[in-house]
């Protein structure tokens, strides 16, 4: 993460990660067939987020615990610095690069939305969040919001993260009636 942050995904070599991990570059290879792989990996693991998605220290039935424990992850994640390097070098290269983008999209970003969105479902069964909550949007939201912010430049932290769940748990929960839809 620290290479890729310091010269973006085009100039990533795994030769230059082999040099700073001081290892081989078979080393590298036999972990990792390809550098997009390698990338994956790396932002797989950035984030902190567990294998399966769920945060350990998030009380069952606590939605908003677990999505705010997600939410905070990827905010770290995209605070750290060279985060926005490595996000918009990774961008640019997708428009190249089909495979790097199905990896990206299949192996980081779908699963962490689904997680998000399967936390959301079962609480709308409990009835901890409306029945007409639309949890594709505030998926998108959640972590659009934290893109957004990062790309504005300001900083990304715990109040942030506290003040967008406040704001779209709010609708999560309020009824029938989104929040700025007049009635």
């Amino acid at each position: 993460m620290a290479i890729l942050g310091e010269v973006g995904y085009d100039a990533l070599s795994m030769a230059a990660v082999a040099e700073r991990a001081r290892v081989g570059r078979p080393t590298i290879y036999r972990r990792f067939a390809s550098k997009q792989e390698l990338v994956v990996d790396a932002l797989l693991h950035a984030d902190g987020a567990p294998p399966d998605g769920v945060p350990p220290d998030s009380p069952a039935g606590d939605a908003r615990a677990a999505v705010s424990a997600l939410l905070e992850g990827a905010a770290a994640a995209l605070a750290r610095p060279g985060a926005m390097t490595v996000i918009g070098s990774l961008l640019a290269h997708t428009r190249q690069d089909a495979l790097l983008t199905d990896v990206l999209r299949g192996t980081l970003l779908r699963p962490r939305s689904q997680v998000v969105q399967g936390v959301l479902t079962k609480a709308v069964a409990s009835g901890e969040v409306s029945a007409d909550a639309d949890i594709e949007v505030v998926d998108a939201m959640l972590f659009g919001s934290l893109l957004a912010r990062a790309l504005m430049g300001h900083q990304l932290d715990t109040a942030w993260v506290g003040r967008v769940m406040s704001a779209i748990w709010r609708s999560l929960t309020a009824g029938n009636q989104p929040l700025g839809v007049a009635t």
